[in-house]
């Protein structure tokens, strides 16, 4: 009987990426708290930072605009690690208001965006380093 050498995965790869650890500026979770109890802030985009140590906030807003928010995120810019800068992937959050179908009122639901244009040069886009 023969036998059959293990399948190789690329697990080890993504586990290696894991240790690129980026820590949350405690700025990110005041001001998510802000907007969450319902402050005035009505989104907010977050970043890696320039050094890719750290994800900040980049932007907040207390005007609910939608159109303003998504064309911050389509022509947000980031650099990638060599320095050269490109379009930039972010985290975001908005908070979604809409009206009741019932007519009982308003809602608001927060909402998280994760945001990586194809063409985002600071992302890795290897399949080698996607897991199975």
């Amino acid at each position: 009987m023969a036998t059959t050498a293990p399948r190789r995965t690329h697990r080890s790869n993504v586990h290696l990426l894991t240790h690129r650890s980026v820590s949350v500026s405690p700025e990110c979770i005041s001001t998510f708290n802000e907007l969450k109890l319902g402050k005035d802030i009505k989104w907010i985009i977050y970043k890696i930072s320039d050094d890719w140590k750290e994800i900040v906030v980049e932007e907040t807003s207390t005007k609910a605009d939608y159109n303003e928010f998504r064309d911050k995120l389509l022509n947000a810019k980031s650099k990638d690690r060599r320095g050269k800068e490109g379009i930039g992937g972010r985290y975001a959050v908005f908070d979604v208001e809409y009206e009741l179908e019932s007519g009982e009122g308003t809602r608001n639901k927060i909402t998280f965006i994760s945001w990586c244009p194809d063409d985002a040069s600071q992302y890795v886009r290897n399949p080698l380093l996607v897991g199975d």
